[in-house]
């Protein structure tokens, strides 16, 4: 790796990334064995994106997914380093931009097609 950043050639940029990746594939693998991500943790992280339109508790979850209300919330907490409130309101807020995104994309189709006004777009 040393030599990649020393001498750099025509394939660094590649033998770089390619180390990166095996890196993450690493932290990946060890981030949803048994040692490191725990399959109710999983669970409750599908549960949540299947509904989070609805109201999402610690309660609901911890039931749905057969683990005491406690535990999920220190668990959640250490692995995803926030509560399952923020998880939640954070998971909202990403699916409410990218709605608003699409909103005005869709009132402003003029300029997907190189139109400048709206008007001559009619």
């Amino acid at each position: 790796m040393h030599q990649e950043f020393a001498t750099p050639d025509i394939v660094s940029e590649i033998v770089i990334e390619s180390l990166v990746f095996e890196l993450l594939a690493s932290c990946y693998r060890l981030a949803v064995s048994g040692a490191g991500f725990q399959k109710w943790l999983a669970l409750a992280i599908e549960y949540v994106h299947a509904h989070y339109t609805e109201e999402v508790t610690l309660g609901k979850v911890a039931a749905r997914i057969g683990v005491h209300p406690a535990h999920l919330a220190r668990g959640f907490r250490a692995r995803l380093h926030k509560t399952l409130g923020e998880y939640v309101r954070e998971l909202r807020l990403a699916r409410a931009s990218q709605d608003l995104l699409e909103i005005e994309r869709a009132h402003t189709p003029h300029i997907a097609v190189g139109h400048k006004s709206l008007r001559w777009f009619r």
